[in-house]
């Protein structure tokens, strides 16, 4: 049923039991299965590289005013089905929470991540979690005229989250508070795959834990860490043929900003660019080429990516800035060659 009306949501104004008003369950609405706006915020996901969750569908319609196109919301619960959520990262991988900031929203936190942490753990999807300030939500952010951006760009990863929420509401100076705690994010941190992620986050909360650097260093050589790969082998998956002209794409204009040399080789491919992000990219770097070729240089091509919307700014800049190596070798053009120059109709049907 996609973009076609399947039910009513109403707001209760006054002095009403229920904030929501839904359509009743029918063979069409599914209340716990429906995401307000999912149809149009997918495909500004996809562009964005996120999608937004936030409480209430007129946060939704505010952010929609504003320009904020990737966001959603669910039908009167914070926690998405498994089947929702399983479907949504069908489409996108990065979901930013952005939730009243009250106790509400802290609750609506934890209620979404009692579902999701199984697949943030294992790295299938990414969580991030955006704090807003004391009582606000996002509408009245933006009506204040604040920038909203700022909390859902400076969002930190789930597990940070949890760490200095739990950590928060404890008294270091209750031993079994402070022992219940340190089991609870034990149990949690073991669960990542990556070894990388899980040495990182031991550390993270042996300090949060501790009150010195030395507990903190003690904290974490006594960490009982059962290694993921002990319970499950990972299984390798090849890159999609999206992902991996993605990834080409990226790895062209980074070379194009930062080998001028490099650039007569270049130019056909950046031609057949279909990622948005790149591909408004490129039509600056040509804009630019076309009036100034002199002023080409990675620190204009910053200047100009800074102007750009922001979830195409937090997409692009990694492909700008310095590098401590770019390789640029004859085999390396060549294999770009070989995935840009190939047929584009048989990439884009795909």
């Amino acid at each position: 049923h996609l973009n076609e009306q399947v039910g009513w949501t109403g707001r209760a104004c006054g002095d009403q039991p229920g904030k929501y008003k839904n359509t009743a369950d029918n063979d069409l609405f599914h209340k716990k299965q429906i995401v307000f706006n999912e149809y149009r915020a997918v495909d500004a996901a996809k562009e964005a590289g996120s999608l937004i969750f936030v409480e209430g569908h007129l946060d939704v319609v505010s952010m929609w005013q504003h320009g904020i196109r990737n966001v959603v919301a669910m039908q009167g619960t914070a926690a998405p089905d498994p089947l929702v959520l399983q479907r949504l990262s069908r489409s996108v991988k990065s979901f930013v929470l952005c939730y009243d900031g009250d106790a509400g929203g802290r609750k609506a936190v934890e209620q979404f991540l009692g579902v999701a942490q199984g697949l943030a753990l294992k790295g299938e999807i990414n969580i991030n979690v955006a704090t807003l300030p004391d009582g606000r939500d996002p509408d009245e952010i933006l009506r204040s005229g604040e920038d909203l951006y700022q909390y859902i760009a400076g969002a930190p990863s789930w597990l940070d989250w949890v760490i200095d929420e739990w950590v928060s509401h404890m008294d270091i100076e209750d031993a079994s508070m402070v022992t219940n705690v340190e089991s609870k994010l034990q149990q949690l941190i073991n669960g990542l795959r990556s070894k990388a992620l899980r040495a990182h986050y031991i550390d993270r909360a042996a300090r949060a834990l501790s009150t010195t650097d030395k507990e903190a260093e003690k904290l974490a050589k006594g960490w009982e860490t059962t290694s993921y790969e002990s319970h499950a082998q990972a299984i390798w998956e090849p890159r999609s043929p999206h992902s991996a002209r993605v990834a080409a794409e990226r790895r062209m204009v980074r070379i194009y900003v930062h080998c001028p040399h490099q650039r007569e080789a270049l130019r056909p491919m950046m031609e057949t660019v279909t990622h948005p992000a790149v591909k408004w990219l490129c039509q600056r770097l040509a804009e630019l080429e076309e009036f100034c070729n002199t002023d080409l240089t990675p620190h204009s091509v910053m200047a100009i990516v800074a102007t750009a919307e922001p979830h195409y700014m937090n997409q692009l800049r990694t492909l700008v800035r310095p590098n401590v190596i770019i390789d640029d070798r004859p085999g390396v053009i060549k294999h770009l060659a070989d995935i840009l120059l190939s047929d584009t109709l048989s990439f884009v049907s795909n």
